[in-house]
């Protein structure tokens, strides 16, 4: 069984949304119940969760969703948080680049790809222009005879495919906004690699 995955949708100042996904149904209320009593006891804030949405879910349910195909389902909840989230919402830094920021000195490929040997350096359009050495060392461990650059200037897709986050979009957009986002990506032939994408 896939293990499930969360992703913060939105912040501001009167709470938060969060996605949850799965391939169980009937955990929308139980999921509830434990941010709610996580919430209070860990944090001691009060927050009311409800459901704004859901897709392919069943109320008490936990074998799955109904499948009318063989195409695969995930469950998808999308849960509003309300709580007091003034403080962190002013404390918040780096929202928009400071203009000091935006005249930092250029750092050097060959360094940050020293610094991040796991890294993928993506164009607008998802294609790979640029990898660590690990990413380098994957390639070779299943590719042997090719060559180790070949994959430069494909579609990422068309080399790994992300496992987690479940169901997002692998658009320039969508990275970008979920640049603090940890992905599991794998290789085609399933060799686990995670990567912190960078914020380009």
């Amino acid at each position: 069984m896939k293990s499930p995955s969360m992703q913060l949708a939105h912040m501001d100042d009167e709470g938060a949304v969060i996605i949850y996904r799965s391939n169980r149904t009937g955990m929308s209320k139980y999921l509830i119940g434990q941010m709610t009593e996580v919430a209070h006891e860990f944090y001691n804030l009060n927050i009311k969760a409800y459901v704004i949405e859901s897709q392919n879910d069943i109320a008490g349910g936990t074998s799955g969703p109904i499948r009318l195909s063989n195409m695969p389902l995930t469950v998808m909840v999308k849960y509003r948080l309300d709580f007091d989230n003034r403080e962190y919402m002013a404390k918040r830094v780096n929202v928009i680049a400071h203009p000091t920021q935006l005249k930092l000195a250029a750092v050097n490929m060959s360094v940050f790809l020293d610094l991040f040997p796991f890294t993928l350096v993506l164009d607008r359009d998802m294609c790979i222009k640029h990898a660590g050495e690990k990413i380098y060392e994957t390639w070779i461990l299943h590719n042997p005879g090719k060559n180790p650059k070949e994959f430069l200037h494909s579609h990422i897709l068309d080399v790994f495919e992300c496992r987690r986050s479940k169901d997002i979009k692998i658009e320039w957009d969508t990275i970008n906004q979920m640049r603090t986002v940890l992905l599991n990506s794998s290789y085609c032939e399933q060799v686990v690699i995670e990567q912190l994408m960078p914020q380009l």
